[in-house]
Order: C-alpha cells, then structure tokens, then sequence
C-alpha cells in the first residue's frame, strides 16, 4: 500500500531539489574570478554569493588591483570581465581589500543593471587616479572614490572623484595632480576635519568642476585664500568661485576674496546659511 507523503516529507524533498537545482549556481562567477586573478595588476580576487531558497542570489565580486595598475592591465582586466558579460549584483575594484582604508582607491558599481563587463575608460580612470594617490605621498590620509559621468551622471566622460583630508590644503593638491593628469572635465568633490574623522556631520565641502582647459594657477590662491579665511563650503569651476560666509569666518574675508577674484577675472558669490 502506497503512502502519500506527509507534509514535512515533501518540505524535505523540496528543500533537497531547491538545493540540488542551485549546486551551479555561482559557477560562472567563480570561474571569471579565476580568469582576473590571473591577469597582471590584478593582486587577487574575491567572489561570495548570498543565496538561500527565499530570495534570488546576490553575486558579490570584489577586485584588489596593485596601486600601480597601468592602463594596459586596466584595459585587459576590462575586456576579460565582459567576455561574456555575465551576471553580478555588486562589483568592487579596490586598491585595499579594506575599502575604508586611507589611500585606498575605490570604484564600485551595484543596482538592478550591474553586470560583470566593467567600463574600459572608467577603469583606465580608475589606474590613472591610484596613480595619482601614489605622488600625493604617504601623508595624504584620504582614499578616493572614483566613477565617470559626474555625480548625477550628466558630464560624459567627467572623471568624478570624491575624497577626504584632515588638511584641507591637500585637496587642492589632490585637485591639482588630478587636473594635470586627466585629460578631460574633472568632478571632484572633497571633504576635511582636522581630527581627521571624516564621518563628523555637517562637514565643510570642498567642490570644484572643471573642464581641461581650466586655469588652476589663477584658481589656486584664491582657494588658498578661502580657506585660510574660514569659510565654509566651496564650489569653484572654470571663472566662478562661490564660498559660504559662517560664524567662524574672518571677518571683512567676502571683501578680501572679492579683491582677488576680481583681480584674477572670476566671479565670486558669497552666501550666508540661512
């Protein structure tokens, strides 16, 4: 006499086919793992999957690079990842396995679109940048996080870096280095605190877009002098330079600044916080 199954019998069963059906499940992943690891400027490589019988799986990627990648191991390591393009939730390229790291170099993409295929000219970006961290020195104690197309995307081919320093003087120098080593607009955005705690709320901003042609040795000591003068935020581009006046600015600074602006041919703006 055949039995039916009882209801924890087939929970089993089901469990069991679940599991059997997703044995491969990652196969592809680990295998391109493999394939990166292998390729110069590629220091290794590490794959973990999220996966259970409750929710689709998550592909987690994750690519430590030597910081002297050149951009013919960039372009090869680009290539490799979209042949073929296969599946992957979160993909990180990192020049420290801790991405929190000072003067670690970051890029990272995730979302609904991420694929393994990683952007050539955003890799090759991405060297240029860790190239950049290299001659900033080991007193630079920011890391970049690196992309292009701009915050919101709208600079095509903008090299968009965002950054922390405990001195705020050198973001200019990581702008400078940036600027003279990019050929092309420039997104960069930086962040100080002298206690070095980049992780305080409300901290003063430092941003600047710029195309290549912009003229940093006029922009440079009007920077300089901004924040020698205790302002707040700053957003400078090519010919304009906006500051913000708070309780711990100097006082007569608008009036100061505006005097050199003006005699470097860029607009200031000053603003109050309301």
């Amino acid at each position: 006499m055949l039995r039916r199954p009882t209801l924890a019998f087939a929970a089993v069963v089901g469990l069991a086919l679940a599991v059997t059906g997703c044995s491969t499940t990652g196969s592809a992943q680990r295998d391109l793992a493999a394939r990166l690891d292998d390729l110069d400027g590629v220091t290794s490589t590490t794959y973990t999957l999220t996966d259970s019988i409750f929710q689709l799986p998550v592909h987690f990627l994750k690519i430590i690079v030597a910081t002297d990648l050149s951009a013919e191991d960039a372009q090869r390591i680009a290539h490799e990842s979209c042949n073929p393009t296969i599946e992957i939730s979160n993909l990180t390229v990192t020049t420290n396995d801790d991405t929190l790291a000072p003067r670690a170099v970051v890029t990272s993409q995730n979302g609904v679109d991420t694929t393994s295929c990683m952007d050539e000219n955003e890799l090759v970006a991405f060297s240029l940048a860790s190239d950049v961290m290299n001659k900033l020195g080991p007193d630079y104690d920011g890391r970049f996080s690196v992309f292009l197309g701009g915050l919101d995307g709208t600079i095509p081919d903008a090299l968009s870096v965002r950054t922390f320093a405990s001195d705020r003087t050198r973001l200019v120098d990581a702008l400078r280095a940036l600027h003279n080593r990019y050929h092309g607009p420039i997104d960069f955005t930086g962040k100080w605190a002298k206690s070095g705690d980049e992780y305080l709320p409300s901290l003063p901003e430092f941003a600047a877009q710029l195309t290549d042609d912009a003229d940093l040795d006029t922009l440079t000591p009007l920077i300089g002098r901004a924040f020698d003068l205790g302002v707040g935020d700053i957003a400078v581009n090519d010919s304009t330079l906006s500051v913000e006046i708070t309780d711990d600015t100097a006082p007569g600074a608008e009036a100061a600044l505006r005097a050199i602006a003006d005699a470097a041919g860029i607009t200031l703006t000053a603003t109050v916080p309301q």
